[in-house]
């Protein structure tokens, strides 16, 4: 029972999607308290508030949108790319490089923060309702989401796998050198060979003429 607990555990560890699931649910919880706090205290607070957003629910429509879609198409965009390229590293420097990027928490954490904050977006995005809908609008809840939105950017920039792919890059050009050098070590020792054993061949010729 123990070793399979430890052995799950050990693939819990090693999943991608343990962090961004994590953070997707965490998502939800915050979407779920901050809606609720929204309509307990209406809008008239949030228009007295210098930095909560505070326009209307076509405004409030827009930008959710716009932050949703962004954010799941630059997720998408950017680890399909960096999954193939290394992909396509791993088959000639083995798998080891791919499994490190999969086990690499900052990775999973720049994931997961476009997932929360797409998902963070759709939750609230749902209940914003218009004048002939009964109005409301979730005014700190889409100032969270421009808050989100930063900081997808900051991570975008800061996390983003391509320094690791860089660092990988610089691993793979020093194996790349350290194999050179294996090799010129071989090709010297074999003409420090062939050298001996041409002496050795001329010292038994010049025994032999002497006689």
């Amino acid at each position: 029972m123990k070793a399979r607990l430890l052995s799950f555990l050990e693939d819990v560890r090693d999943s991608y999607w343990i962090v961004p699931a994590l953070m997707a649910l965490g998502a939800m919880i915050g979407a779920h308290f901050l809606l609720e706090f929204d309509r307990g205290n209406g809008a008239d607070w949030a228009r007295n508030q210098s930095f909560i957003w505070s326009g209307g629910s076509e405004g409030a429509r827009g930008v959710l949108g716009t932050i949703a879609g962004s954010g799941i198409t630059v997720a998408g965009v950017v680890f399909s790319t960096t999954i193939t390229s290394l992909t396509l590293a791993s088959s000639q420097f083995g798998p080891r490089l791919l499994r490190n990027f999969v086990r690499d928490r900052a990775n999973q954490f720049v994931l997961g923060v476009f997932t929360a904050t797409f998902l963070f977006c759709i939750l609230v995005l749902r209940s914003i309702r218009s004048a002939d809908e009964n109005f409301f609008v979730p005014y700190l809840c889409v100032t969270v989401a421009l808050g989100l939105a930063v900081g997808s950017i900051g991570t975008l920039i800061f996390f983003h796998p391509s320094r690791r792919r860089f660092d990988s890059n610089r691993k793979r050009r020093g194996a790349n050198g350290a194999r050179v050098d294996s090799r010129d070590r071989a090709q010297s020792a074999r003409k420090n060979r062939r050298r001996q054993t041409a002496k050795i061949a001329r010292r038994k010729w010049r025994a032999a003429a002497r006689f």
